[in-house]
């Protein structure tokens, strides 16, 4: 069956889109707070989240770490699972 540019199947990928797009940018946002608050630029500790994104964001920009960092795009599959399992 062809991919047909009307019905379900395109709006779930125009939903999937939206949604990856969403993602991208929440953890660029995430990861500029992360940085700020290191660098001692943040405006208090609520600049950033204790939920699951930001540790793993956390983890990630960690120094003493460099061989064991993930990709974003590993963080985000990771993330998405965890929000359809309702962790998050």
């Amino acid at each position: 069956m062809d991919f047909q540019p009307f019905g379900p199947a395109h709006k779930a990928a125009q939903n999937t889109a939206i949604i990856r797009e969403t993602s991208k940018q929440i953890m660029q946002d995430r990861k500029a707070a992360i940085v700020a608050a290191a660098s001692g630029n943040a405006i208090s500790k609520a600049d950033f989240g204790h939920d699951l994104l930001s540790l793993c964001l956390k983890a990630n920009l960690a120094e003493d770490i460099p061989e064991k960092r993930m990709s974003d795009e590993e963080i985000y599959g990771r993330e998405s699972h965890a929000l359809i399992d309702g962790r998050s």
